[in-house]
């Protein structure tokens, strides 16, 4: 019935006793008090007796049965509470006694499991964060600036280089996207679009991304102070069992090196025109020998003077060569490509 206290197992087992001792003796000594009136008082004594003396024996074995199953039961119940040291508390060398010993035992053999689980789980953790601690260091050393990003774009990782070269004005960086925390632009000062960026072009396309060699410098970042500096740029994505799972980007500032690069061209540009003047000033002598302004020569000098003005010749070629290349790294002049027929040009040469 709803809300009725259920019946102990304890109760269960003295009732049991009671009725499988007591109530066969019982109805024999009904049926003697029927046949023998004189005397049913002693025999109802002798019952009373024998029922205190049932009573006693049965309470005596639910005990020993009840407590037992308790104290299983409260072991079990503190273990499930988290306390692992629980032990059941049987002392008698009965079956139950053998029960509670095995459970003691299969209780000890799991915590020193328990224990030995984590020792390893705590060894590995530190492993990994080591590891992890590691890598990180390294990636911090590099003295390229290296920015990682998830799959959607939002930044994961920035590196001290990266963070020194960018001057980022915000400093709660993680998880926000990549392209609103960085502008690149190019030479002009426009901004490239999110389409052109490395980091788009390796997530939506795939592959590895390097810094176009142009006459111009594509990428300029543009620091949190509003100042910027060109970059060299290599973009690759970050593949996780099969799967892209974001991209990782090298730059660094090619600012001294671009500066190293014009004073080269400038130096060859230089030194180029200053060459062209005795150049000139021999080739014209040696045209004027050739041509007999200073007396007629005879076939020695001819030849000398001949292979001199070729010499002159091979060298005003590499001299205006170098001087093209020059103006072409200043981006004085552009080279303009228009489609040519090979064949016609060969059949020309």
């Amino acid at each position: 019935m709803i809300g009725r206290k259920p019946i102990g197992l304890r109760v269960k087992i003295i009732a049991a006793f009671l009725a499988a001792s007591v109530v066969p003796y019982c109805i024999m000594t009904l049926l003697i008090a029927l046949d023998h009136p004189d005397i049913a008082r002693e025999l109802l004594f002798f019952l009373g007796l024998l029922v205190l003396a049932v009573i006693f024996l049965g309470s005596f074995l639910s005990e020993s049965i009840t407590l037992p199953l308790r104290s299983f039961i409260d072991t079990i119940n503190k273990r499930r509470s988290g306390d692992y040291s629980a032990r059941v508390q049987i002392r008698s060398s009965d079956e139950l006694g053998e029960l509670g010993a095995n459970f003691n035992q299969m209780a000890d053999e799991l915590l020193e499991y328990n224990a030995s689980l984590q020792r390893k789980v705590s060894e590995r953790t530190q492993e990994v964060a080591q590891a992890k601690a590691k890598d990180e260091a390294i990636l911090a050393s590099i003295a390229e600036g290296v920015i990682v990003v998830d799959k959607d774009g939002k930044l994961v990782f920035l590196n001290t280089a990266a963070l020194e070269m960018l001057k980022p004005a915000d400093d709660s960086l993680q998880g926000k996207k990549y392209q609103d925390l960085f502008t690149i632009e190019n030479e002009d000062g426009e901004r490239i679009p999110l389409s052109e960026r490395p980091f788009n072009q390796v997530l939506k396309k795939g592959g590895v991304f390097i810094t176009p060699v142009t006459d111009k410098i594509p990428f300029f970042y543009v620091r949190g102070d509003g100042s910027r500096f060109p970059a060299s740029i290599t973009a690759s994505p970050v593949i996780l069992h099969g799967k892209n799972a974001g991209a990782v980007e090298i730059f660094r500032d090619i600012t001294k090196e671009r500066a190293i690069d014009r004073a080269k061209s400038e130096f060859i540009s230089l030194a180029s025109h200053q060459l062209r003047t005795p150049f000139t000033a021999s080739k014209w002598y040696a045209e004027m020998l050739l041509a007999n302004d200073a007396g007629k020569l005879n076939r020695k000098q001819r030849e000398y003077l001949e292979i001199v003005h070729s010499s002159n010749v091979r060298l005003g070629a590499t001299i205006n060569a170098l001087l093209n290349i020059s103006q072409l790294e200043l981006g004085r002049f552009v080279i303009k490509t228009s489609e040519v027929d090979f064949c016609r040009f060969l059949e020309k040469e």
